[in-house]
């Protein structure tokens, strides 16, 4: 099976590596390609695995008010995702803001509380006839993966881009 690298890490021997269904990973000190998101039989070297026990602590949302129905249907599957996963109700907060533009400074503000364990961000952004779908994302994607970067916390881009309302 021909494989292509797709990144280089600068450790030697470490690469990304996909064909067209699979993407694999070789680590150093491996000798062996684990496919992403398969179990491997073998743990990898350096392996660090996450807490992902969330007692007392908080999760964010800032979810956009524009094209309310489909920020509806991602603000349910976010509360419904954490819960799952064993966050009390009382630890969620959410943050409404008029459009995806205002959502990275309302997430900015709940990072600097520095009271949150992550931050969700929802939205949906509909392509119009211009490319102002465009600038409104690429805003909003750089400044939250900056915001991210800057207090060290998972801030996550829920922001679709649709055609249309369909």
């Amino acid at each position: 099976m021909p494989f292509r690298i797709a990144a280089r890490n600068r450790l030697p021997d470490f690469a990304f590596l996909y064909d067209n269904r699979n993407a694999w990973i070789s680590c150093p000190g491996s000798q062996i390609l684990t496919p992403f998101g398969r179990e491997s039989e073998r743990v990898l070297p350096n392996e660090i695995k996450l807490d992902s026990q969330f007692d007392d602590k908080r999760f964010g949302i800032v979810v956009s008010s524009f094209n309310q129905p489909i920020t509806e249907n991602l603000l349910e599957g976010a509360i419904s995702a954490l819960t799952n996963a064993g966050v009390n109700d009382d630890l969620i907060d959410v943050v409404r803001v008029p459009g995806a533009w205002e959502i990275p400074l309302a997430a900015q503000y709940l990072a600097d509380t520095e009271e949150y364990e992550a931050l969700i961000c929802l939205g949906c952004v509909i392509r119009g006839e211009t490319s102002h779908d465009q600038h409104i994302n690429r805003f909003v994607s750089l400044s939250l993966g900056e915001l991210g970067l800057e207090f060290e916390i998972p801030v996550t881009f829920g922001i679709l881009t649709v055609e249309n309302r369909d």
